[in-house]
């Protein structure tokens, strides 16, 4: 059995919570269920890879900036991760770009543009809103070529009515499987109990 740090982080609202809810549970939360994460809230979440177990650890952060120092220890160690941004409202894919993406580069010292293949995904949530209000379009042409500049695969979902999520839990394994296989999990020395 192994355990993987995952990390979710965006902006304040972008809906991260909602989606770690619909991928881990199956379940999108009750609106009088939502409340903001305030730090860091956890979860884990099992795949079972050829005959070994591992377990994510399923970090999803809170998105405003004064929990900022808070987050640095919380982060490191981190082997994959969501970035993710509101696809209604694109500063926030601004603030993945512009806040995100540095902090990871600086507290995990992963530079994501020149990391071919790395083992983050760029998702933007809200499909449902953002087709609703005209937005899409230029939201996926943005989107696409901030993924494209930082290697990122990029996934458009509705955590809310579970479009594409079968996509991204796709994109998830795929990840979760290169760090198992880049890290040497599945030898018979780290399946000791």
């Amino acid at each position: 059995m192994s355990m993987i740090k995952f990390i979710v982080v965006g902006e304040t609202e972008v809906g991260k919570t909602s989606l770690v809810s619909r991928w881990v549970m199956g379940i999108f939360p009750r609106f009088e269920t939502i409340k903001t994460t305030v730090g860091a809230a956890f979860t884990t979440k099992k795949y079972q890879f050829d005959k070994s177990v591992v377990f994510l650890q399923i970090w999803d952060f809170a998105g405003q900036s004064r929990f900022t120092k808070f987050m640095y220890s919380l982060i490191r160690g981190a082997k994959a991760g969501l970035l993710v941004f509101d696809l209604s409202k694109l500063s926030t894919l601004e603030v993945i770009e512009n806040f995100w993406i540095p902090q990871i580069k600086e507290i995990l010292a992963l530079d994501l543009s020149t990391t071919p293949e790395n083992e983050y995904i760029l998702v933007g949530n809200k499909l449902d809103i953002a087709k609703k209000e005209n937005k899409l379009l230029d939201a996926l042409k943005e989107a696409e070529e901030v993924a494209r500049r930082y290697n990122l695969d990029f996934v458009a979902i509705s955590a809310k009515t579970g479009e594409n999520m079968d996509k991204l839990e796709e994109k998830i394994v795929e990840k979760v499987r290169k760090v198992v296989e880049g890290e040497s999990f599945l030898t018979d020395r780290n399946l000791k109990s």
